[in-house]
């Protein structure tokens, strides 16, 4: 929806960055960005910095995942692998108390 408004107000004239600040969903800091671009002639340059960035930060929250999760996955195999074996032990005794 913002960005067929946005495309709407560029055919109009209107800037992308002034476009894309009317609405929220946009970081202020991309916006500026795109700003500096438009004013510099360099828009591509600076849209490569930006995705970039957000490259940047999706590398960094899925490593924070890993990290987080790592650990949790661990305890749940190692709680699986003893209970196998307590329920092997287990069996083994019900057997050797079946032959006495």
């Amino acid at each position: 929806m913002s960005l067929q408004k946005v495309e709407e107000d560029i055919l109009r004239g209107k800037s992308l960055h002034e476009s894309l600040a009317q609405f929220s969903k946009y970081p202020l800091k991309m916006v500026q960005l795109i700003k500096v671009g438009e004013e510099t002639s360099q828009l591509g340059r600076f849209f490569e910095r930006i995705a970039n960035q957000y490259i940047d930060d999706v590398e960094h929250g899925a490593a924070r995942l890993s990290t987080v999760l790592e650990p949790i996955i661990i305890i749940f195999l190692g709680i699986i692998v003893g209970v196998i074996l307590v329920s092997i032990y287990l069996l083994l005794i019900q057997m050797s108390n079946s032959f006495q």
